[in-house]
């Protein structure tokens, strides 16, 4: 979720004012149970990002819902930012050197494409065109992807200012809160990209060592970057969770496997419909436009 606070703070004011919004744990257990009924909304939260805890916890609060947030283990522990907020903050304030700098190097095909297109493309919002430069990359595999944002933090230096992250302290104190804290993998390397021993220590890994972190066990795992197969779902049941969610697009029903749960990422729109976004996201969660827009992301 990208979203503007507002129209977040809006958008659960309105779940919530309609009964919609259920715990994740609740609502994976009245789907093992065949109970599950209604259009009901979990809210979740991937990365560990700070402003889950200085924006959306208040919000949450406040109106009265639940919400899980699921956080990487060794991006937490040593404060490290993503690669792709990196990129961002780079876009935003050195474009001009980023493209002459990215330009220049050996990329695959599909990445200098992107990066062509991105720099010639500076009517767009820096958003859309880091978008298009995060998706080519997260497209190749993970040397390839490495050495690209290794060399990005080579020529323009690590992330600067404030704090991305939340703190153990801070995740101890969202438990404490009652809001349910998952598993994002230990290192958030996407499990596709890792052999299979490597990935089933990301997934067991992780539980232990939030259970040292925490204090709990916890009972939901998020694939990173939503890259997982059939036997990744497998690892996860067996490693002891309840549950699995991806980010593959859609809503779940009483068919749905527990282990690979589908979700909406709702972020802030772009054009005309950023001028009514509670309502866009209402009647997007109302699953009118579910083909339409799975034939989209498809595309």
């Amino acid at each position: 979720m990208a979203m503007e606070g507002t129209t977040f703070t809006r958008l659960v004011e309105r779940l919530a004012a309609a009964g919609r919004v259920i715990a994740l744990d609740e609502g994976v257990q009245q789907l093992k149970e065949g109970r599950l009924a209604g259009h009901k909304v979990a809210i979740t939260f991937d990365d560990g990002y700070i402003d889950n805890y200085t924006l959306a916890r208040d919000v949450l609060q406040r109106v009265g819902v639940h919400a899980s947030f699921f956080v990487p283990v060794t991006p937490i522990d040593k404060q490290l930012p993503y690669w792709w907020d990196h990129l961002f903050e780079v876009l935003k304030s050195e474009a001009v050197a980023l493209f002459k700098w990215a330009l220049q190097q050996p990329n695959p095909q599909p990445l200098q494409h992107a990066l062509e297109t991105a720099a010639v493309a500076t009517n767009e919002p820096v958003g859309e065109r880091c978008r298009r430069l995060v998706q080519a990359l997260n497209n190749l595999g993970q040397r390839e992807r490495h050495a690209f944002t290794e060399g990005l933090v080579g020529e323009f230096g690590s992330v600067r200012g404030d704090r991305l992250l939340m703190t153990w302290d801070e995740i101890r104190q969202m438990q404490k809160d009652g809001f349910a804290i998952g598993s994002h993998s230990v290192s958030h390397i996407p499990l596709t990209d890792l052999d299979f021993r490597t990935a089933k220590n990301e997934i067991v890994a992780s539980s232990r060592l939030l259970r040292e972190r925490l204090g709990q066990w916890p009972t939901g795992f998020c694939f990173p970057r939503g890259a997982f197969t059939a036997d990744h779902s497998s690892l996860v049941r067996e490693a002891g969770y309840d549950y699995a969610v991806t980010t593959c697009f859609g809503g779940n029903d009483a068919q749905a496997d527990p282990f690979s749960l589908k979700r909406r990422n709702m972020s802030d729109y772009q054009g005309v419909r950023s001028r009514f976004p509670v309502a866009m996201h209402l009647f997007e969660l109302s699953g009118c436009l579910d083909k339409f827009l799975a034939a989209r992301r498809a595309g």
